[in-house]
């Protein structure tokens, strides 16, 4: 059996922390620019949306991000290509975020035998 020699160790060791510090900045840098982009959609629809419809949104956030975050999307989209006028109503906010739970719900069917 090939012994190691401690140089050969020290320079695994070196390797190793340097992939772990080179994962742990990205990670990080990700995780950044992740939490920008969602201040950023934030602030888009605090100014889009009537109070009521900003508390059903974060509601509706809540309960499951990811459709809030396409159904905010979508609506800044719109709001952009001057397709939406004025603030959205709660209402309204209901009718996209239901539009989008139907779109990202996936139907399961059992087959018996």
């Amino acid at each position: 059996m090939a012994e190691i020699s401690d140089d050969e160790l020290e320079a695994i060791r070196q390797r190793k922390l340097a992939e772990l510090q080179r994962s742990q900045h990205e990670s990080t840098a990700r995780e950044q620019a992740i939490s920008r982009a969602k201040t950023e959609i934030e602030t888009a629809m605090k100014n889009l949306l009537t109070a009521d419809a900003w508390d059903q949104w974060n509601n509706a956030k809540i309960a499951n991000e990811q459709n809030a975050f396409i159904a905010a999307s979508e609506l800044i989209r719109l709001a952009q290509s001057g397709q939406i006028k004025g603030k959205i109503t709660k209402e309204q906010i209901r009718g996209v975020l239901a539009a989008v739970a139907r779109q990202t719900t996936r139907e399961f069917k059992i087959k018996r035998k």
